[in-house]
């Protein structure tokens, strides 16, 4: 999904992920079809990293903190489908899922960093609000970007359109309860981490990128919604 949206370049180990997925305070959703992952979606805490996209907007995060909120940056959407129609559903799905954990923790706050066209989407579907300027993201091979934010307590009261998608059935607190990532699995991906920025080292530089999820909206355009990090 990242290379097809040229968001990064190849990875020697032909797989993207990054140190934040490997902390206890990230939480990774993913849905399943027939035993395969055919989409995912990430939520970083803010911890011992810090989020994303401090890198880009280090002020309009540290703003949050000094306001003692809770917050986390949504980051890593894809989906290995290039059908972009196929795809909204199983977002708004996923999304339906991370946004109820995210209450569930007591979040203040999710933030995230997209494309300047796909902002409009999220302000006027999913309840979000531009926080910061238009700037160049390293993280996504350059391309420009801005930050956005969802206050879990007032948009019950804005109502976006996808709210009721959302929150109109409440999922079960056992789903909800999270699993974490055995500590032989996070050596696995440590290790494969190492070795593909080893072998990246010799090859020379290199641009890792956020993924993408396309869609539409109702109106039909076309978005490649991107959570960088």
């Amino acid at each position: 999904a990242y290379r097809r949206a040229e968001l990064c370049e190849p990875h020697p180990a032909a797989l993207r992920f990054t140190p934040y997925q490997l902390l206890p305070t990230t939480d990774i959703y993913i849905a399943q079809l027939r035993g395969e992952v055919i989409h995912t979606m990430s939520l970083v805490h803010d911890g011992e990293l810090g989020l994303p996209m401090e890198d880009l907007y280090p002020d309009e995060v540290n703003q949050r903190r000094s306001e003692g909120l809770i917050i986390a940056e949504v980051s890593c959407l894809a989906d290995r489908r290039a059908n972009v129609d196929r795809g909204f559903d199983l977002f708004c799905d996923v999304g339906r899922l991370m946004v109820q954990h995210a209450r569930q923790q007591w979040l203040d706050q999710l933030l995230v960093v997209v494309h300047p066209r796909h902002a409009p989407f999220y302000r006027r579907y999913l309840g979000f609000r531009l926080i910061g300027d238009k700037r160049d993201y390293d993280t996504v091979n350059g391309q420009p970007a801005v930050p956005l934010s969802l206050n879990l307590h007032r948009v019950r009261h804005d109502t976006p359109k996808i709210w009721i998608k959302f929150f109109g059935e409440l999922i079960p607190n056992d789903v909800l309860q999270s699993h974490p990532i055995p500590e032989s699995d996070c050596d696995h991906f440590r290790s494969l981490f190492a070795e593909a920025e080893q072998a990246s080292t010799l090859r020379g530089p290199k641009t890792q990128g956020g993924a993408d999820l396309e869609t539409r909206d109702e109106a039909g355009a076309e978005h490649t919604l991107i959570g960088a990090g």
